[in-house]
């Protein structure tokens, strides 16, 4: 019997719900997702398994303007559980330790900014920056009660 790496046994397991492609984004060294609320005009290209999401490279990476007003960098394993969620437009969905906000835009990206998201996270200082890339990336606010 061959003895099988712990990303190997991982990759094996989850392929029931996600496609290999999706799950080699968790083995690569070096590499970001970026999800692109405009989608146009980027030299990185886009990936096909996620609504307005590049790919951005590991020489890419230096030169990434990580306050560009349409321009969120996470690591692509992030999106997965989003992709399990898969949550659809017009639903209601809580994203609770939501900060610093990259699962919360994938998730209004996901919905095509169409529904109910709640993003919350028990620390103030971590709201803040919550708060600071939801309106940098324009997702609509409510304080509704």
């Amino acid at each position: 019997m061959t003895s099988q790496s712990s990303l190997e046994r991982f990759l094996n397991f989850y392929q029931r719900w996600y496609t290999v492609e999706q799950l080699q984004v968790l083995s690569q060294q070096v590499g970001r997702a970026v999800l692109d609320i405009n989608a146009v005009g980027s030299q990185w290209p886009l990936l096909d398994w996620f609504p307005k999401t590049r790919w951005l490279d590991e020489d890419a990476i230096s030169g990434f303007d990580k306050n560009a007003p349409n321009l969120y960098a996470m690591d692509a394993a992030s999106l997965l559980p989003v992709l399990a969620l898969d949550p659809k437009p017009g639903e209601a969905v809580a994203d609770i330790c939501a900060a610093p906000g990259g699962k919360s835009l994938a998730i209004a990206t996901y919905m095509g900014f169409k529904g109910r998201l709640l993003s919350s996270d028990l620390s103030a200082d971590r709201v803040k920056r919550l708060r600071y890339n939801l309106r940098r990336l324009s997702v609509p606010e409510s304080n509704e009660g």
